[in-house]
């Protein structure tokens, strides 16, 4: 009876044993899977940040090309429209002078 207890005692060992080291690395290969699914989560989230950072900036150079063009058209318009008020003082003061005809010539707008 000894030796079948003995035998009995030494199979329950290897039976816990074993069964704790599977254990053990089947936590261990959780957590690595756990570990590698939060990290191509997280690189899954920068590509994103990343995407959304390019489409702001493209929007941004496309919002500053517009201003820029607007800006140049305000500038040009400005420049016609004094052009012509300076032509408006230059005919006013040519018929308070009492001048004859023919006025003085329009500037060329360009």
């Amino acid at each position: 009876m000894n030796t079948e207890l003995a035998a009995v005692l030494i199979t329950a060992a290897v039976s816990i044993s074993g069964s704790w080291l599977i254990a053990r690395q089947s936590g261990k290969t959780g957590a690595r899977d756990a570990t590698t699914h939060e990290r191509e989560a997280a690189i899954r989230e920068r590509n994103v940040d990343l995407t959304r950072i390019k489409n702001l900036e493209d929007r941004d150079a496309m919002w500053e090309q517009r201003c820029n063009t607007l800006w140049k058209a305000r500038e040009t318009d400005a420049i016609i429209k004094r052009t012509q008020g300076d032509h408006i003082d230059i005919l006013e003061d040519h018929i308070w002078r009492k001048q004859p005809p023919p006025p003085p010539q329009r500037p060329a707008l360009t």
